[in-house]
């Protein structure tokens, strides 16, 4: 009785765990990155309708997705700099935008997010930022006018507009860039070097298809990251595909290293990915905004629960490795489940995409495990050899035996070995 009893322990420590930790993501989110000070928020933000006339609008502004590969918005708002600012170089900064901004100042173009292929992506939380030329800022009243560009399967998005002293925004700028351009950089960059060293291991132990199913995983995750946007709908229906086929590659990789057999079921997840890559061959932009976010950020989120679920099941037969794993697949099924609610303005605050920071998580914790084993592989074969070499010195120095040496083709002595050897 006492192993059941310890098994029911272990299922309830499990089950309370995992939700703890979705809701702990969700809460992480919650806590905003850096914005600059309030009295620089510019207020009386307008919103040129379908008319052309401006009407009053509160940020941040949310706009449907368009049914054409394109959509504009266009957004007007007075600033004044402070006499006693006269000498001080001012900035236009916005914290989040999707998908791209344009900055006008007094009829003149400062600044185009489309020059910077890092924000060109719906999924990417960069800032803008731009210092307003000296010679275009008049005494009083100045006019800004900002395009909000929108393209792919998420609708615009416009947060709050900051106009002041480049000194004061700069800081919040650079801040936000590393936390959402260098950091998912340098988790991409980890991603290709443990997918080439688990690509290599894998063909070395073909037998062991774990690490091949991982590797391809990364290496996709590493080359649709730097697919730049706008693009053909051709390329967008790939890049959609990459993503949503990495999940099914991952629960793949699951299933084979809690050694369970795997189901016929579980081919089926790849058929979301496949959907999404036909749409968008056909070409049809509408086609293709209609399929992703019912069936993209959804099958991510089933195969991480579904993850979930099989390392909970290993962990309650005795799998210490499925225990140790399940926390991080749910730290990505949190990630994924804030995106979903995110796009579905469920939760307050920025609009944050934090998928990608939960997926990389896990392959680079999982392919730091794998690496990591097969060095311990390497270790362990390494003391066999040398106690089995131990054990025979020590039975021939018992039985005082001499075995007859054997040489190979170039004349040097295989065995025995001497004890300096």
């Amino acid at each position: 009785m006492a192993r059941p009893r310890g098994r029911i322990g272990w299922l309830l420590l499990y089950l309370a765990l995992q939700p703890v930790i979705i809701v702990l993501c969700i809460l992480a989110r919650q806590i905003g990155p850096p914005l600059p000070p309030a009295v620089y928020e510019l207020s009386g933000v307008e919103l040129q309708d379908a008319t052309g006339q401006f009407r009053s609008v509160d940020l941040p502004d949310f706009r449907p997705v368009s049914e054409d590969a394109t959509s504009s918005a266009i957004y007007r708002v007075s600033l004044e700099r402070p006499t006693t600012q006269k000498d001080v170089a001012w900035s236009i900064f916005v914290p989040r935008f999707t998908t791209g901004v344009q900055f006008e100042v007094n009829g003149s173009m400062i600044h185009d997010t489309h020059r910077n292929v890092m924000s060109r992506r719906p999924d990417r939380n960069t800032s803008a930022i731009a210092t307003i030329p000296e010679s275009l800022l008049h005494e009083g009243r100045n006019e800004l006018i900002i395009h909000l560009v929108t393209w792919g399967p998420v609708g615009g998005y416009l947060d709050s507009v900051y106009a002041g002293p480049d000194k004061v925004l700069r800081p919040v700028h650079d801040q936000r860039s590393i936390m959402f351009e260098t950091l998912p950089l340098i988790l991409v960059a980890g991603q290709a070097t443990l997918g080439a060293i688990l690509g290599l291991i894998w063909i070395n132990r073909r037998n062991d298809r774990s690490y091949g199913l991982l590797a391809l995983a990364m290496l996709i995750g590493f080359f649709q990251y730097f697919v730049s946007m706008p693009a053909s709908p051709q390329t967008l229906g790939l890049v959609g595909a990459a993503v949503v086929t990495q999940a099914p590659l991952v629960l793949h990789f699951i299933v084979r290293f809690i050694d369970m057999p795997p189901p016929r079921w579980l081919h089926l997840t790849f058929v979301p990915g496949i959907i999404i890559a036909f749409a968008g061959l056909t070409g049809q932009h509408d086609l293709l905004h209609a399929l992703f976010l019912p069936l993209g950020p959804p099958t991510i989120a089933l195969c991480a629960a579904v993850a979930c679920l099989l390392l909970g099941n290993a962990a309650l037969r005795g799998n210490r490795k499925a225990l140790i794993m399940a926390p991080v697949f749910s730290v990505m099924l949190g990630c994924a489940l804030n995106d979903i609610l995110t796009v579905s303005r469920l939760i307050p605050g920025e609009r944050i995409f934090i998928g990608w920071f939960g997926y990389s998580i896990v392959l680079i914790v999982i392919g730091v495990w794998l690496t990591w084993r097969f060095v311990q592989a390497l270790n362990d074969a390494d003391s066999f050899a040398d106690r089995l070499v131990k054990q025979v010195s020590e039975a021939r120095s018992s039985s005082g035996q001499v075995f007859p040496a054997k040489k190979n083709a170039q004349g040097r002595r295989l065995w025995p070995r001497s004890g300096r050897d």
